[in-house]
């Protein structure tokens, strides 16, 4: 699969964790858009990806596999921390549980993990906003083949 599909996916997961939160979010997983049309807002972005011959501590598969690193932000427009923290550390925690609940998305990734979070202030095209900064790693299947001589 692709980390279009990922993101897709994880869009979705997303719209499930402010959903069991009650609040109505602005879901980004496309293009970044330069200005936020509303907050808060939930922005999914492709960071990089790495490839691996042998992937995963596994002996050789005759695939090339791919690591993404896709980078969630969750932006708030409260004003503080003291009123930010419990709206950001509940999207934090449901969007963790959906994660370990469906680590493969829908079957579009081997696995993704949640790698790193972190609360406080998050920038976003040069503007700040209270909120969380989430690292999450896919595991996607098979790019290519490659074939030894």
């Amino acid at each position: 699969m692709t980390v279009s599909a990922a993101l897709t996916q994880l869009g979705t997961v997303a719209q499930a964790a402010t959903v069991a939160l009650g609040v109505r979010a602005n879901l980004i997983f496309s293009q970044p858009p330069e200005q936020l049309a509303a907050l808060p807002a939930v922005v999914h972005h492709w960071s990089s990806s790495t490839f691996d011959q042998y992937p995963f501590g596994q002996v050789p598969t005759g695939f090339q596999f791919e690591q993404a690193t896709i980078t969630v932000m969750y932006l708030t427009n409260l004003p503080t921390m003291a009123r930010a923290h419990p709206a950001v550390l509940g999207f934090v925690d449901a969007y963790r549980a959906l994660i370990a609940a469906n680590q493969d998305l829908a079957n579009t990734v081997r696995q993704v993990r949640l790698t790193r979070a972190t609360i406080g202030m998050v920038e976003y095209n040069g503007n700040e906003f209270m909120g969380a900064d989430l690292t999450l790693e896919c595991d996607l299947y098979h790019a290519t083949t490659w074939v030894e001589a």
